[in-house]
C-alpha cells in the first residue's frame, strides 16, 4: 500500500470525459451504509486524486463498469515459460481459448455469482465475457457508488466533463476472492498519439520543394524517399559532433548520405527497412483497436476507404476488412487520422494481409480497452492486434487496470496471439504530459499498456536513408526541434517477462518491466505519406507510426512460419540474446558489444541497434537501452535469425 499512497500524494489527473450512454432505470437499493464495514472486502481499484474536485457527480449520470475477476497469473506466467521456451516439450503449443478458460479463469460458479450481484444491484445489460474474466454492466453514479461502497465526483479538464471514484471500490466480503478491481467508475481516456507536420510545413524546411499535389507525385520516387537530401537547417545535434541532447544543428549545403527530412509511401518504408522480397503477410491476419463513430465523415468507413485508395496506389492486394462493434457505438470521430495511420502504416509494410479487423469501441475508457483485448483473445482468428494509445502507468495501476488488462493479454500470449502497443510521444517523461502531445511535461514515467509484460512495446526513431537508393542507412531516436521523443523508461508496477530477465549483463537483476521492446520511425520529419478522407498527407509520425510498423513486419514473419511463432516479444528476445544481445550498462549491465563508429549501423540478432541519441532522460546506447529497445526491424536479416 506503501506504493499506492506515495502516487496519490502525487498525481494530479484531469483527463477527457466520454459520451454518456443511456439513462438506466431505478437501482434496488440506493445506499450501502447501513452495511458494516467488516461486510466488504477491498479490491485493486484505489481512489483517484481530482486536481479538480467539484463534489459528488449527479446520481443519474450513466456508467458502463467491468468488474474484473481474479485469474491465476501465476499458472499463466509458468505455462507461457514452457510454451516460449525452445526444447521444452510444450514448445509453441499454443493454447485454445476453452483450454486456457479452463485452466486459469475464475469457475463458471464465481462469475455467475459477480453476475447477479450486479444483477440485484438493479443493472442492467450484465453480461460476462467468454474467458470469464470480466463481467460487464451498466449502472448509474448512485448505483455503482452504493454496489462498490465508494464515492464518484465530478471533475473537469478545460471544457470537458468528467468523473471518478475518490474512495477505494469495495464488494460484498463474499467476493473478496473472485474479483481483483472494478473498472469503469472514471470516464478518463486513454492518450493518442499522432504527431503531424503537413506537407506544406515539411516544405518549409525544404528549400525550393512544393507541398504534395499528388499520390503518384510521391510514388514514383521509389528511390530516393522524396525531399531528400535537402535539410534545410535541421540537423541532429549527434552527427553535427553534439553528444548531449538533439538539438537543431548548423545548415548544411553539402549533400548528406543519408534523406533528412524525408516522407515515406508504405512501399518506400519496406524499401527502407531492407525488404529484399520477403514473403509478405499474406497468411497473416491483423486487426487495430479503435473507438467512434463507425458511419458518416470521419467515421471507420472512411478509414477503409483510405485503405483500400492506399492499397491500389502501391499495388497491394485489397484487404478483406471487417468492423466488430464490441460494445455500444460511439460517435466520436477524432480518431480517424489515428486509424488511417495504423492501417496503411501496417498492411503497406506487410505487403498486404488475409484479412484486417477494427476492433471499435464506444470510446478509448479503461474498460472499452479491456472489452476489445478480451473480445480478440477469445475470439482467437487473429494473429496480431496493434494499440496506438495508452495512459500513464500510475493513473492505470491507481484504477485496477492493469490487473484487469494484465490477465486479458496473458491469455493472448498463450494462445500465440501479439498485441503491439506505441509507448507515446513524450520521451521519458510519459505520464501526465499535460502541455501536450510530443512535449516532455509532466513526470518522468511510461504508459500502459505497453509497460505490460504481455505487450510488444514498440520506440520511436528517426529513419536515415540512403540518398543514393532510399536503402536503410541509418537511425537515431527520436528526439528533435518538434518533439523529444519516443517513449521508454522502467516500470513502477510490472515484473519483466521471463524472456526479457534472460537479457545479457542482465547481472544486477533489473527485476522491473523496461520499455519499449523494438523501435521503428517515429520522427514526423521522416514520415509517413498517408492518405486521409482521400486526400494525400505527407509527414505522418509518432510511435502510432511506430507500432504498426513493427506490426506489419512481425505479421509478414508470421506468415512465412504458418503462424506458429506465437507472441512477438516472446519470439524475438530469444534470437536477440543468442547473438550477444545485452542490457546497457546505464542499467547496471554489462555487455560486451563496443560502439561502432560513426552512424555505422551495427546488426543484433535481425535487428537494427539504435545506439545514438537521447529521450530526455535516458541515452541511447550498444545493446538493449530505454531509447529504442533491442533495435528496428531489418526485414530481410530478421527473416534469415528466424530461418526458413
Amino acid at each position: 500500500m506503501t506504493r499506492f499512497a506515495a502516487i496519490l500524494t502525487t498525481l494530479s489527473i484531469s483527463l477527457s470525459a466520454v459520451a454518456p450512454a443511456a439513462t438506466l432505470g431505478p437501482r434496488h437499493r440506493a445506499t450501502a451504509a447501513a452495511i458494516p464495514a467488516s461486510a466488504w472486502a477491498p479490491t485493486a481499484t484505489q481512489g483517484l486524486p481530482l486536481r479538480t474536485d467539484l463534489g459528488a457527480a449527479p446520481a443519474a449520470t450513466p456508467i458502463h463498469i467491468a468488474v474484473a475477476l481474479r485469474g491465476n497469473r501465476a499458472g499463466a506466467d509458468a505455462m507461457l515459460r514452457h510454451i516460449y521456451t525452445k526444447g521444452d516439450p510444450q514448445y509453441r503449443q499454443f493454447l485454445t481459448p476453452a483450454q486456457f478458460t479452463a485452466l486459469f479463469s475464475p469457475s463458471a460458479a464465481q462469475a455467475a455469482a459477480v453476475a447477479a450481484y450486479l444483477t440485484n444491484e438493479g443493472m442492467s445489460n450484465v453480461s460476462i465475457t467468454p474467458n470469464r474474466l470480466l463481467v460487464t454492466a451498466d449502472t448509474t453514479v448512485a448505483g455503482a457508488s452504493a454496489a462498490f461502497n465508494t464515492q464518484i465526483h465530478s471533475t473537469v479538464q478545460g471544457s470537458h466533463g468528467a468523473y471518478a471514484n475518490v474512495a477505494p471500490a469495495q464488494v460484498p466480503a463474499a467476493l473478496g476472492g473472485t474479483v481483483a478491481a472494478v473498472i469503469g467508475l472514471d470516464n478518463f481516456q486513454m492518450q493518442r498519439f499522432n504527431h503531424r507536420m503537413s506537407a506544406a510545413g515539411l516544405a518549409q524546411y525544404v528549400h525550393g520543394t512544393p507541398a504534395v499535389k499528388s499520390y503518384a507525385q510521391l510514388h514514383q520516387q521509389t528511390a530516393p524517399p522524396q525531399f531528400c537530401n535537402d535539410v534545410g537547417g535541421i540537423i541532429y545535434g549527434e552527427i553535427s559532433g553534439n553528444t548531449g541532447q538533439n538539438v537543431p544543428g548548423p545548415s548544411v549545403t553539402a549533400p548528406l548520405p543519408f534523406c533528412y527530412p524525408s516522407v515515406f509511401t508504405p512501399s518506400a518504408f519496406r524499401l527502407a527497412y531492407n525488404d529484399e522480397a520477403s514473403p509478405t503477410a499474406g497468411a497473416t491476419s491483423i486487426a487495430d483497436f479503435t473507438e467512434g463513430a463507425v458511419s458518416g465523415p470521419g467515421g471507420l468507413n472512411s478509414v477503409v476507404s483510405d485503405l483500400f485508395q492506399m492499397e491500389v496506389q502501391n499495388g497491394i492486394p485489397e484487404s478483406p476488412v471487417s468492423i466488430i462493434q464490441v460494445n455500444a457505438l460511439g460517435t466520436d470521430t477524432s480518431g480517424q487520422t489515428e486509424w488511417d495511420i495504423d492501417s496503411q502504416a501496417a498492411v503497406g509494410i506487410a505487403g498486404g494481409v488475409r484479412a484486417y479487423y477494427f476492433y471499435n469501441a464506444t470510446d478509448l475508457s479503461t474498460e472499452s480497452m479491456d472489452e476489445m483485448f478480451s473480445r480478440f483473445a477469445t475470439d482467437d482468428g487473429v494473429q496480431i492486434g496493434n494499440a496506438s494509445f495508452g495512459g500513464c502507468e500510475s493513473l492505470q495501476a491507481l484504477s485496477g487496470g492493469l490487473t484487469a488488462t494484465d490477465m486479458i493479454l496473458a491469455e493472448a500470449a498463450l494462445q500465440g496471439q501479439t498485441v503491439t502497443v506505441s509507448t507515446g510521444d513524450s520521451g521519458s517523461q510519459g505520464c501526465l504530459a499535460l502541455a501536450g502531445n510530443g512535449t516532455a511535461a509532466g513526470v518522468p514515467g511510461v504508459e500502459y499498456p505497453s509497460t505490460s509484460p504481455y505487450a510488444l512495446a514498440v520506440g520511436g526513431t528517426s529513419l536515415l536513408a540512403n540518398s543514393t537508393d532510399g536503402t536503410y542507412y541509418s537511425e537515431v531516436t527520436w528526439c528533435n526541434a518538434l518533439s523529444c521523443g519516443g517513449g521508454g523508461g522502467v516500470s513502477t508496477f510490472e515484473p519483466q517477462s521471463p524472456w526479457q530477465g534472460l537479457l545479457v549483463g542482465n547481472t544486477a537483476g533489473v527485476p522491473e518491466r523496461m520499455v519499449p521492446d523494438v523501435a521503428m520511425d517515429a520522427d514526423p520529419y521522416t514520415g509517413l505519406v498517408a492518405i486521409v478522407s482521400g486526400q494525400i498527407q505527407a509527414g505522418w509520425g509518432g510511435t502510432s507510426l511506430a507500432a504498426p510498423l513493427a506490426q506489419g513486419v512481425w505479421a509478414r514473419l508470421m506468415s512465412h512460419h504458418n503462424n506458429k511463432l506465437g507472441n512477438a516479444a516472446a519470439a524475438l528476445y530469444a534470437p536477440y540474446i543468442a547473438a550477444g544481445g545485452g542490457i546497457a550498462p546505464q542499467l547496471g549491465g554489462t555487455i560486451s558489444l563496443s560502439a561502432p563508429n560513426g552512424m555505422t549501423p551495427q546488426e543484433i540478432g535481425g535487428l537494427n541497434d539504435v545506439f545514438l541519441g537521447t529521450n530526455t532522460l535516458y541515452q541511447a546506447t550498444p545493446g538493449f537501452d530505454l531509447n529504442t529497445g533491442m533495435g528496428t526491424f531489418n526485414i530481410n536479416d530478421t527473416f534469415i535469425w528466424f530461418g526458413s
